[in-house]
């Protein structure tokens, strides 16, 4: 584990991650459901169907291409992000 781990919230949880890690794959690690028709590990982030939007600190984000920052605060299930999700 790296020392200069990365800490963020998710839906009022604290988590840490690995510099880097995009925020679907803190998801995903973590074995959280969340939305990600187009997700494929294998190949960098598809980033066309919007599926796996999440609100971050106060601004709608593709999670499978988003990088966590530290101190990030993120909403899967936000109004605004649920709405992004099914437009």
């Amino acid at each position: 584990m790296n020392n200069n781990m990365v800490h963020i919230t998710i839906d009022g949880k604290k988590y840490t991650a690995e510099p880097g890690s995009t925020i679907l794959g803190v998801i995903n690690e973590n074995g959280i459901e969340h939305p990600q028709i187009c997700y494929v590990p294998e190949v960098d982030p598809i980033q066309t169907c919007d599926t796996c939007i999440v609100e971050v600190d106060g601004k709608l984000m593709r999670s499978c291409s988003t990088v966590v920052m530290e101190g990030m605060n993120i909403e899967r299930a936000s109004v605004r992000a649920k709405e992004a999700q099914t437009e």
